[in-house]
């Protein structure tokens, strides 16, 4: 049975604390040969583990959130990176318009990643619209693989890369950085 009672979302709390690179930062690192003064937006940076961990490797990073960063600098970057966000967004209207809004911060890659639906087992809640409503009182929408790949496409609507599972790489142009899935899932 499907819950439809309305609720408040609890997004933040969502946001670990990192002492290290997410998954999908340290594979974008990897993959688009991030170096030195490369300019990096994290988009949703949550509690920004992901920007202290990628100013300590040389890069100029930032990050905005709307409860734990808002005050965030918003700038245009050469990478923006939307880390397990979209997936957190109960409304598919709005996770589609805060994909756009990061695309439109990118000047070369955007960098997107979710959880998937293999995961289910390890989220325990009630379901409510397309996704769990969680015990923690927050949502999580698990995304097929070729769906959030084709969600990313549309939105931006280039052809997208599968640099692993769950992380999607959409690319504005064909300068640096260069995408080079060394994961071999492309």
């Amino acid at each position: 049975m499907t819950l439809q009672s309305s609720w408040n979302s609890q997004r933040h709390r969502t946001a670990i604390g990192r002492a290290g690179l997410s998954a999908p930062a340290r594979q974008a690192v990897l993959d688009l040969h991030m170096t030195n003064g490369v300019q990096v937006l994290d988009y949703g940076c949550g509690r920004g583990g992901d920007v202290r961990a990628l100013e300590h490797l040389g890069l100029d990073a930032s990050g905005w959130d709307p409860v734990h960063r808002p005050d965030g600098e918003l700038r245009p970057s050469v990478i923006v990176l939307l880390t397990y966000v979209l997936n957190v967004i109960e409304k598919p209207d709005e996770r589609r318009a805060t994909l756009a809004r990061a695309w439109e911060h990118t000047t070369a890659a955007l960098v997107v990643s979710a959880r998937l639906r293999w995961e289910r087992n390890q989220v325990k809640g009630t379901e409510y619209g397309d996704g769990i409503l969680t015990s923690r009182n927050t949502f999580q929408h698990l995304f097929a693989a070729s769906e959030l790949r084709d969600l990313v496409q549309d939105v931006t609507g280039v052809r997208c890369l599968s640099a692993a599972p769950g992380i999607v790489y959409a690319q504005k142009r064909r300068s640096t950085p260069r995408i080079s899935c060394s994961s071999g899932h492309a």
